[in-house]
């Protein structure tokens, strides 16, 4: 499983349920479970699931869809978006019990790959793991 990592403040909205689009400047092929980094803190802290693209958007389109991804209208005019506005789709959000700390790689901004997350510490908080 991979890590993706988030800024707080959003990553806090995709928790609480009130954020099911990842704002990114580029499309997203991959589907399925990902971790969910929080930014800056050297842990994973849920899992969920990536199922979709939406998009590109332009900025008018992403006001109208802000109830999807939670981003104010003033931070999205302020901010101006990315030269191409892709929407990933989160599903399936789980909070771990306890957030598992996993090795950050140098560069590593969006994502974090398989090897530096602690793929059986996840499993076992997850209920994946195998028995005997």
């Amino acid at each position: 499983m991979k890590g993706l990592v988030i800024k707080k403040k959003w990553l806090d909205l995709i928790l609480a349920g009130k954020k099911i689009w990842e704002i990114r400047g580029s499309n997203c092929h991959l589907r399925g479970r990902v971790a969910l980094i929080e930014s800056g803190s050297g842990t994973i802290v849920a899992v969920c699931s990536i199922k979709g693209v939406q998009g590109p958007f332009s900025l008018p389109q992403l006001l109208d869809h802000r109830k999807n991804h939670a981003v104010d209208k003033e931070t999205l005019e302020t901010w101006g978006g990315y030269a191409k506005n892709f929407c990933w789709e989160l599903d399936d959000v789980v909070i771990l019990a306890e957030p598992i700390p996993y090795i950050h790689p140098m560069g590593a901004v969006i994502w974090v790959g398989e090897a530096s997350i602690p793929q059986k510490k996840l499993a076992k908080q997850l209920g994946y793991e195998r028995k005997g």
